[in-house]
């Protein structure tokens, strides 16, 4: 189960739109400091970091991937 499920999952998370394409309320666009592609940043997950005093990630789910794995 990759980070993004594995959230998604446990805050009951869904990816949600306004109609236009735009994240719902309480989203964050994040600019990925590897690819540079932008990802979502969801507000159920915003809330896990806080609680656990964690940062914003700065990797998109994909580049979290291949960097653990490079570990």
């Amino acid at each position: 189960m990759g980070i993004l499920a594995f959230f998604k999952k446990l805050v009951g998370a869904g990816t949600e739109t306004n109609g236009n394409g735009k994240s719902g309320a309480g989203d964050l666009q994040l600019s990925c400091v590897e690819c540079r592609k932008t990802f979502t940043f969801e507000a159920g997950e915003q809330k896990f970091f806080k609680q656990r005093g964690l940062s914003s990630p700065r990797r998109c789910g994909s580049c979290r991937g291949k960097k653990r794995r490079r570990r």
